[in-house]
């Protein structure tokens, strides 16, 4: 999958904007809705092409992605490269993102350093007779 991004993107220093990030991760939390819109493409015998995937993003999740993001996002998922996106290829690949643990934030231990400062500084305050309730 990264191959296929570098090889595309090896001499392309441009990146994404912030916006363009922000709207991508919009759109991919908004997977399930995203899978029954592009079901109904699949039923109806429509090609999930990039102006389709715009369509959507845009019609359920209130994004509007750039061509460079789902171009990205094509040159990521479209495993046989035929310029169409398949359930498999993209849909069940992001969902199961959710599985992995992917889409819940991570603990980095904020709240158990503050806790355990807390606790140290009302082990060890001072006993100061101007400020004492005892008075």
């Amino acid at each position: 999958m990264l191959k296929r991004v570098k090889k595309k993107f090896s001499e392309d220093e441009q990146g994404v904007t912030f916006k363009e990030f922000m709207d991508l991760q919009k759109f991919l939390r908004s997977i399930s809705d995203v899978d029954t819109a592009l079901s109904f493409y699949h039923v109806a015998g429509a090609a999930i092409d990039p102006g389709t995937l715009k369509h959507v993003a845009k019609m359920v999740a209130g994004v509007q992605l750039t061509d460079r993001v789902v171009d990205i996002v094509f040159t990521l998922f479209d495993e046989n490269d035929d310029g169409r996106l398949s359930h498999k290829e993209f849909v069940s690949v992001v969902k199961h993102r959710v599985q992995r643990g992917l889409d819940k934030p991570k603990e980095l231990g904020f709240a158990k350093i503050i806790s355990a400062m807390w606790k140290c500084a009302k082990k060890t305050k001072p006993n100061i007779p101007y400020f004492s309730n005892d008075s």
